[in-house]
């Protein structure tokens, strides 16, 4: 079985003093009802707020998230994507994208942060 490097600590609304452990299965059941998310990879740290609009990436500098003016809720996503060569003959190889970020409710306003499998790089995107 392979170990999961990743762990997902989310607050809600109604309990924002009492950060849970959640698996990534469960975030849509949560979803208009988390006020902030932590994905933590090995030693690298995501934050999304959802009240203040704000990206918190390895306990640095806060991001503010122009444009998004309402409401908001986390959006996630995971991606698989595959790298395929048509130069070699090793098999392709599948990795998982994993992407959040923040949705403006009722409004198309939306700003992601992509981020690999390993949870090491990362790149902003504004759409998908």
């Amino acid at each position: 079985m392979e170990k999961d490097n990743m762990e997902i600590l989310v607050t809600l609304v109604t309990e924002p003093d009492k950060p849970r452990s959640v698996k990534f299965t469960d975030l849509k059941s949560l979803q208009d009802r988390i006020c902030g998310m932590l994905f933590l990879w090995n030693c690298n740290s995501y934050y999304v707020d959802c009240v203040k609009k704000i990206f918190i990436i390895n306990g640095g500098r806060k991001l503010k998230m122009g444009g998004l003016q309402g409401d908001c809720r986390v959006m996630y996503r995971r991606r698989n994507q595959m790298d395929m060569s048509f130069a070699s003959e090793k098999p392709s190889e599948k990795r998982v994208i994993w992407i959040i970020g923040l949705d403006e409710i009722g409004a198309s306003n939306r700003m992601f942060l992509k981020i690999s499998e390993d949870g090491k790089s990362w790149k902003w995107e504004t759409v998908l």
